[in-house]
């Protein structure tokens, strides 16, 4: 199966309805109450980084939600469009997507490269975020982020001979994160106070 590019997602949110759209499932958030109403939230990415995040609410809930599971492909037509609003996790910020009564939500496998062809088109683009950023957000499995560097490097074990990790703190003046890299180097020049742009996974989040 092939992903949607980038450029075709600026003309299919146009209209009122998605006519059709497939990615994967990459980031998804615990259903939330309200006095009268339930909203259940995920994030479809198309494979090129492109993050658009998809909304349920109410009697729609039960129909969907067994669906939804980290690196699910997902096949969505007729969802609803509306205006992106201040609580998008995604990074597409041109609308959201409403699951309705005539959307039709279909499992189409589970994400690898065995399965899914992403053309070479396009370059996939990693959503950046800030420490501040991480407890708020919907983080996909991976992306970028910047800070200072807090702590030198250190190396540690792995069970791989040929594979030296290292540890290391950033911060941002406040909040801090620890950095584990799976292909250490000796050979740089970064000293403590240094600003790092990193790629990669959470792990790990705690208070």
């Amino acid at each position: 199966m092939i992903f949607q590019y980038n450029f075709l997602l600026t003309y299919v949110f146009f209209f009122l309805f998605l006519s059709q759209m497939i990615g994967y499932v990459d980031a998804i958030e615990s259903e939330m109450r309200f006095t009268n109403s339930r909203v259940f939230k995920f994030v479809l990415n198309n494979g090129f980084g492109t993050r658009i995040q998809v909304n349920c609410w109410n009697e729609h809930i039960e129909r969907i939600k067994e669906k939804v599971i980290m690196d699910n492909i997902i096949y969505l037509e007729k969802a609803h469009c509306v205006t992106s609003t201040d609580y998008n996790r995604g990074n597409y910020k041109r609308a959201e997507l409403i699951i309705n009564k005539f959307t039709n939500v279909e499992i189409m496998g589970a994400f690898n490269d065995e399965n899914c062809e992403i053309p070479t088109a396009e370059p996939v683009v990693l959503q950046e975020f800030q420490l501040e950023d991480l407890e708020k957000s919907i983080l996909p499995w991976k992306f970028k982020i910047s800070g200072y560097l807090k702590t030198q490097f250190s190396k540690i074990g792995s069970e791989n001979p040929t594979q030296v990790k290292g540890i290391f703190t950033i911060t941002d003046g406040i909040r801090k994160l620890d950095v584990t890299t799976n292909f250490f180097s000796d050979n740089h020049e970064y000293v403590r106070g240094d600003s790092l742009q990193l790629s990669g996974s959470i792990f790990h989040l705690s208070e």
